[in-house]
């Protein structure tokens, strides 16, 4: 993140200030929908205070607002608040018109477009961390807010008795899960907030890491969820804590997986035209999950899936993956699963190189 000094030198790509306006203008036309009696707040979401360099902007240009931050009163990070997740309420001059030329709120409109570019740089490398997550728009107060999203972020397993830290901030993991969560769901996930806006996260094939960095790329859409009217049909509620069932859980824990695959093939000069495309690394992962693969074992099922295409020198649409249920395959993934259930030692790669032979 840019301090002040060089916050006024550099020049904010036109895209991004694009973005700074569109947000002005959802969060004005929320405003005008929300009651008089309990205005719209705009608050940004972050990973967390301690080592943010969005803090250090925030504090130096906005003091004012640091002091009505809140962390999220989670027990995981009691007596280290400042490394949890929190909310800092959006200084209202941010959101500005988008035809202002008074020179301040440029000035205001320019950092925040500088934060999204940074914001889009750490996605794009996508498995570092994000520090800033989202903007919210909610009626609540920070307290009330930070309490909701406490319960939200401690999830019992689905078909379990075991609650897990779920990593709602992380945009990379709530647009993987959200498109797959029923109103009634996602209205629970909100609850009294109203929209919940991130940039969209990349999902798809790894382009040439030997590209330069700082080579310009388009600002990433707003990816927005908002809260919506539930349907006439009589339906159960899902309690906050145990909000998704077990396909939507795998789902929301799948983007490491497809990122580290992506990174992986990209490290090693495969082009992003022979990388497996969004749709079929939803679908790898879908499979494998149904297999009961998690972790290095998924990782290396989507590896081998995709192997026919790394290896041919053909076109990669002339090219299929390895379907798993033609009958060529389908005594080989048996096999290969058999094995891993009577050595937990074993790995999917490497059983699959010994029953290939079968095939």
């Amino acid at each position: 993140m840019l301090n002040a000094t060089a916050a006024e030198k550099a020049v904010p790509a036109h895209d991004y200030l694009a973005r700074c306006r569109e947000l002005a203008a959802g969060y004005r036309m929320l405003q005008q929908q929300a009651s008089h009696d309990r205005p719209l707040r705009a608050y940004l979401l972050l990973d967390a205070w301690e080592g943010n360099p969005l803090a250090v902007d925030l504090s130096e240009q906005w003091p004012e607002t640091i002091t009505e931050r809140e962390a999220v009163p989670d027990s995981f990070y009691a007596g280290r608040e400042d490394e949890a997740p929190c909310l800092v309420p959006f200084p209202d001059h941010l959101l500005l018109d988008a035809d202002s030329d008074n020179l301040p709120q440029a000035r205001v409109r320019d950092a925040l477009a500088r934060w999204l570019e940074e914001a889009s740089k750490e996605a794009g490398q996508r498995l570092a961390r994000q520090y800033f997550c989202a903007v919210l728009f909610s009626p609540e107060s920070a307290t009330r807010l930070a309490q909701h999203l406490a319960q939200l972020g401690l999830q019992y397993v689905p078909r379990s008795h075991t609650a897990r830290l779920f990593r709602y901030q992380d945009p990379r993991v709530m647009q993987r899960v959200w498109p797959t969560l029923s109103t009634e769901q996602q209205n629970v996930w909100l609850g009294q907030t109203q929209a919940w806006w991130s940039l969209t996260q990349p999902w798809g094939p790894m382009p040439d890491l030997s590209a330069r960095e700082d080579s310009a790329s388009p600002a990433p859409t707003w990816f927005k969820a908002q809260r919506n009217v539930s349907s006439d049909t009589q339906t159960v509620v899902p309690p906050l804590n145990r909000l998704m069932n077990a396909d939507q859980w795998q789902t929301a824990h799948s983007s490491p997986i497809g990122n580290r695959i992506w990174a992986r093939l990209a490290q090693r000069g495969v082009s992003a035209q022979k990388q497996p495309d969004a749709a079929s690394m939803t679908r790898l992962l879908n499979k494998g999950q149904e297999l009961g693969l998690v972790d290095s074992n998924l990782q290396d099922f989507i590896w081998c899936s995709w192997r026919p295409i790394l290896q041919s020198s053909q076109d990669s649409a002339a090219v299929l993956p390895i379907d798993w249920d033609s009958p060529r395959w389908r005594d080989v993934l048996a096999r290969v699963l058999q094995a891993l259930r009577n050595d937990s030692e074993a790995g999917f790669a490497g059983l699959f190189e010994d029953y290939e032979q079968f095939a």
